[in-house]
């Protein structure tokens, strides 16, 4: 088991009952021109600003629309040369913003885990993605796709056991798969978890889908944003 600031304490249940090992599929790909997304914390974001900050510097906005889809489109990229990598960020309550990140266009989604995913990749480098996302300054030395893509990974493990119950194809990625906020999928999972942040800990719960139930997996508890998830081991014990 796993608990807290050490790795080695940091609490990992695995869905007990709940549990169940989904099946193939694909991710919505990439297209190659703008960059676009959903985003949704089970219900959509709705007509909010989305904020991309691109690696030099540049920064544009969008508005979502009532499904929590945005879009900036190859022609606004290229007319501010906005670079690669892009950190975006939704205000979804004045106390609450959501983070994303992208190494490429195509499709970069926000949600409670490309959240989570994105404070950490700073966080274990002792840096607060909320202050250097403010700052006028570019943002230096941003997290290599590689660690985005390990910390991901991560979460993908500690959620795929629960993907066949949810309908989420086994190979979805959490931050670039294409998906809906229409309470299916994997935004029927996104209605079901919760994600707490307190005193730079995240606590990650998931609630059993029949309502007749009184169930809820733990999935993290207490773990610190400056210690490296992608080094944990989270495959469900034997």
């Amino acid at each position: 088991m796993l608990h807290g600031r050490k790795l080695s304490n940091m609490l990992v249940l695995l869905l007990a009952s709940l549990i169940t090992y989904g099946c193939g599929g694909g991710d919505g790909g990439i297209d190659g021109t703008g960059l676009n997304g959903v985003a949704a914390i089970g219900e959509p974001v709705k007509n909010s600003q989305v904020i991309l900050k691109s690696a030099n510097g540049k920064r544009l906005t969008v508005s979502t629309d009532n499904q929590g889809r945005f879009e900036f489109t190859k022609s606004v990229l290229d007319k501010n040369d906005a670079q690669a990598p892009f950190v975006l960020k939704v205000d979804v309550e004045s106390e609450r913003k959501l983070f994303s990140i992208a190494h490429s266009r195509g499709i970069a989604n926000i949600h409670p885990i490309s959240d989570i995913v994105t404070r950490n990749a700073f966080g274990k480098k002792s840096r607060n993605i909320e202050d250097e996302f403010n700052s006028d300054d570019s943002i230096l030395d941003l997290p290599e796709s590689e660690e985005i893509d390990s910390i991901q990974s991560t979460f993908h493990r500690l959620l795929r056991t629960s993907f066949l119950e949810f309908g989420v194809e086994e190979n979805f990625n959490l931050l670039r798969s294409n998906f809906s906020a229409n309470h299916q999928g994997f935004d029927k999972l996104l209605d079901h978890l919760t994600v707490e942040i307190e005193q730079d800990k995240f606590t990650i719960r998931l609630r059993n889908t029949d309502p007749t139930r009184e169930f809820e997996a733990i999935l993290i508890l207490n773990f610190d944003l400056s210690d490296d998830i992608a080094k944990v081991d989270t495959e469900a014990p034997m």
